[in-house]
């Protein structure tokens, strides 16, 4: 009877295992826009008094969902220099003339390029997250200038919805 009891409870432990095993394959099926959809991600470097357009320009949020526009960004400044708080980049053809592709989104990271349609240069934009900081590295094709952004998690909500 005591090896029974025995021979059940190791049948329910290893039972038990394999569905979390299952679960983590499930959650690692998802993409980076899925696994981040509506995570509102904060500039810690935000300009809060802008002295000059540029400053006027800075990004306080980053928002990625998983949609058509995949990619939003908060620039509480913007209506100072007569521009929109928020702007959304999409898949495809832009408003501005610019064309995006996504070229990867896997569940550990993100790629899209541009064509940066006035400059007529392709631009690089790979996105990951380390420990709730989510990291934008930019580079372009036609020259060796590259830079990165960064942003931290919030728990906020999307200010542009």
């Amino acid at each position: 009877m005591k090896k029974l009891l025995l021979l059940s409870a190791m049948l329910i432990f290893a039972c038990s295992s394999d569905d979390s095993d299952n679960n983590e394959d499930d959650n690692s099926n998802q993409t980076f826009l899925e696994r981040y959809d509506g995570v509102v991600w904060e500039n810690p470097l935000h300009i809060q008094n802008p002295q000059n357009e540029d400053d006027a320009n800075s990004y306080q949020y980053l928002i990625f969902t998983n949609s058509n526009l995949f990619f939003t960004f908060y620039r509480p400044n913007a209506p100072l220099i007569g521009e929109n708080e928020c702007d959304a980049i999409s898949q495809g053809l832009n408003d501005n003339g610019e064309t995006f592709n996504i070229t990867v989104n896997n569940y550990n990271a993100l790629q899209f390029t541009s064509d940066n349609g006035e400059e007529n240069s392709l631009a690089i934009v790979d996105v990951s997250v380390s420990n709730n900081t989510i990291y934008l590295d930019v580079s372009f094709s036609n020259s060796t200038y590259t830079y990165q952004e960064f942003a931290n998690r919030t728990s906020l909500s999307n200010p542009c919805n």
